[in-house]
């Protein structure tokens, strides 16, 4: 349970009196606080006697302890005696089973009902204890309790300590948007500013509590603030907001209904005319407000009414009728024995005259001001003495029923000492406020007389100060025209590099359309000679083929078909390399791919009997590089397709070529019969392996030929070049 988010739709009990309103409680907080604590008392001990503890450790234990919490706070607004007595019972069992949060709520709830009752030295301890237990359970209970902390603070006089609260409070507001939990603490914290008259502060914590209603749409509540803004802004002398804010007031009065809170915001709308000098506005109120509010209202209402009146009439300089008007105000607030309205029409009767400049008027009736006030304080501090004698009398009669109470009635006694200790320093404050008013007009006459002389200073000084500036205003002139001149200096100084930059920029865009078409015939002159070699090479080819077939020596006609292989193996490289757009790299294994069809075909290989497996990264081998190493694959593959498979169907041949560590591993297996036993590879020069030992040497390569289920040769090549 919350500490009483919605708290702020009453009203608070602060005593203060202003130019237009005037309102106190403490008189009937202090009867209902020490009549409540008797009957109270008196309950709980009939209550004992006849209940029973209901909360054994059974498996529903919690669930009833629960209901139980639930049916305290319910019940806190009818029976309070059996609400404390539900949600102590729940507290006991919260705390045996170590549940702190529900004990915490269990506190807040105590709290509330004490705080309600006016008794805020208990509801302090209880919401202290909750904030104690909701300190690791939960962010926004701990600070609703820190809020009941705050309250039960401001209420109990401790101020300073309050503030520090409050802000806490508002802070967490900001961050979490909680707009209840804002509004009511900077309420609290806006009275707060106001009984040490810090009025700014007051009315930043005002408006920040406005607009968070506003906000909630609690129209009750922004009626009630508007009203205390209304009353700062008229005592700062601010007109033009305090007559906002009345305006505000009217409207949101009339749509609820609230027709008293209508008649004194008229009233105070007129007041605000009236200082701004708006006469016939304020006229037209003041006829409206005598027909229709003043003719129906109470005397509060009529003695407020002819106190605007003699405002109305001193600002059109009319003092007989003004003088009739406050006379009226003050023979009526006499006759109703109300100090406080007596003290409104003087506190008017001050502001009028300090407006005409009669300043000695003024604090004459600043100072009967003040004397009523005085008097006031001190009414109330003796009736609140009267409620003790009478309070201590049915003690007296209920002591010897009650023995169980004497100890809690001693404390509310004490409760009631601090209260009127409290009224006094209220009473010690409003003579402090006195004395800083009185040395506040002194100085204020002071100012004056010093001011007249210092108008003869400032017209000597006026006339030292023209010469100054019209000195300063040609040195200015002449500052400008430097500075014109620069500019213009430097724009035809970017001008002429922007013109540099321009021309360079052109010339680097025509040379390098120069070096694009080169390159671009040079592509082109490259493709042409590719083609050239390759059309060259597949006409050796064809006079190898034809060659070959004049041959009857199988030996020269293995021969020629080897070279023609050869020559081959070179053409497809320049077919690449004439239909690639990259004149320089090839795709080995497209390239082998090609190489692999034309052997296969040459040597009458059937490729569902011999099948090609490769393992090849994708390189784009410059075309140096392509050139010898396609002629090592050339005589590999073409050795492996006529020793290897003799006799057999079937068998594969599996090519891999990998970049690591900087160097090509080239490997090229077949599941042939291998090599021939017990002969040496370097003892057996063939030409095939002699042309694939010089190329080999030519790319820098490591060479191993072995037998391993067939015959491998592995070739560790460390010169090559990708394109």
């Amino acid at each position: 349970m919350h500490a009483r988010p919605n708290d702020y739709k009453k009203k608070l009990p602060v005593v203060r009196a202003g130019n237009l309103t005037f309102v106190t409680s403490e008189m009937k907080k202090a009867v209902l606080y020490l009549l409540f604590s008797l009957g109270l008392f008196n309950a709980i001990a009939q209550k004992q006697t006849s209940m029973a503890p209901v909360i054994s450790l059974t498996a529903d234990s919690l669930q009833l302890a629960n209901k139980q919490l639930a049916d305290g706070i319910q019940s806190s607004g009818t029976d309070t005696v059996q609400a404390f007595y539900l949600l102590r019972n729940a507290a006991r069992y919260f705390r045996e089973h170590n549940l702190s949060r529900q004990e915490g709520k269990c506190h807040m709830a105590v709290a509330d009902i004490y705080f309600e009752y006016g008794q805020f030295g208990r509801s302090f301890g209880n919401y202290l204890n909750a904030r104690e237990l909701l300190t690791r359970e939960s962010q926004s209970d701990f600070y609703y309790a820190t809020l009941g902390v705050a309250k039960s603070q401001y209420h109990r006089g401790l101020y300073r300590f309050a503030v520090k609260e409050f802000a806490e409070v508002i802070e967490y507001s900001y961050k979490s948007n909680d707009e209840k939990l804002r509004a009511s603490a900077a309420e609290y914290l806006g009275e707060i500013f106001s009984i040490f008259q810090a009025n700014t502060k007051s009315k930043n914590s005002f408006t920040s509590a406005f607009l968070a209603l506003k906000n909630l749409n609690e129209e009750q509540g922004c009626l009630r603030i508007a009203a205390k803004l209304f009353t700062l802004h008229y005592q700062d002398r601010t007109y033009d907001s305090a007559l906002w804010y009345s305006n505000y007031s009217i409207s949101l009065a009339q749509k609820l209904g609230d027709r008293n809170t209508v008649r004194v915001s008229s009233i105070n709308r007129t007041a605000s005319l009236i200082r701004l000098k708006k006469m016939d506005e304020a006229k037209q109120d003041l006829d409206r407000l005598a027909k229709v509010y003043v003719a129906a209202g109470d005397m509060n209402s009529k003695t407020r009414y002819e106190s605007i009146l003699g405002n109305y009439y001193m600002a059109l300089k009319q003092f007989e009728k003004a003088n009739a008007a406050y006379d009226s105000a003050l023979q009526r607030a006499s006759l109703t024995n109300t100090p406080d309205l007596q003290a409104v029409v003087y506190s008017n009767m001050a502001d009028s005259y300090a407006d005409l400049g009669d300043y000695e008027k003024a604090y004459e009736y600043n100072q009967k001001y003040q004397a009523m006030m005085g008097n006031f304080f001190s009414n109330s501090i003796a009736n609140l003495s009267k409620v003790e004698s009478l309070v201590k009398e049915d003690m007296f009669n209920t002591r010897i029923k009650y023995l169980s109470s004497i100890n809690k009635i001693r404390e509310l006694q004490l409760l009631r000492d601090k209260d009127a200790k409290e009224n006094l320093e209220i009473e010690n404050k409003l003579k402090d406020s006195i004395l800083q008013k009185e040395k506040l007009l002194s100085k204020v006459l002071e100012h004056e007389n010093s001011y007249k002389s210092k108008q003869l200073e400032n017209q000597q000084q006026l006339s030292t100060t023209l010469n100054r500036e019209s000195q300063l205003q040609k040195d200015q002139l002449k500052q400008e025209r430097r500075l014109q001149a620069a500019l213009l200096a430097g724009l035809v100084c970017l001008l002429f590099l922007g013109m540099l930059a321009w021309d360079h920029n052109r010339r680097t865009k025509a040379k390098n359309m120069i070096i694009q078409k080169q390159a671009n015939e040079m592509k082109i002159l490259m493709k042409e000679i590719h083609h050239r070699v390759k059309n060259n090479l597949q006409i050796i080819s064809s006079l190898l083929d034809i060659q070959s077939m004049t041959v009857e020596n199988e030996q020269a006609h293995q021969a020629i078909r080897g070279s023609k292989n050869r020559v081959q193996s070179m053409a497809i490289i320049h077919r690449f390399l004439y239909h690639e757009n990259n004149i320089r790299g090839i795709e080995f294994e497209d390239y082998l791919k090609n190489l692999a069809e034309n052997l296969f075909t040459s040597y009458n290989v059937n490729p569902e009997n011999v099948k090609l497996e490769t393992d090849i990264d994708k390189l784009n081998l410059d075309v140096d590089t392509m050139i010898p190493l396609g002629l090592i694959m050339n005589e590999l593959m073409s050795n492996s397709l006529k020793y290897a498979f003799n006799g057999k169907q079937v068998g594969t041949l599996f090519i891999s070529l990998k970049e690591k560590d900087n160097c090509l591993n080239l490997m090229v297996r077949d599941s042939g019969d291998g090599f021939p036993n017990g002969t040496g590879v370097k003892q057996k020069q063939t030409f095939g392996l002699q042309l694939i030992s010089a190329f080999a040497q030519k790319l820098k390569a490591e060479s191993e030929m072995y037998n391993d289920n067939g015959a491998v040769v592995s070739l560790r090549i460390k010169k090559y070049k990708l394109a």
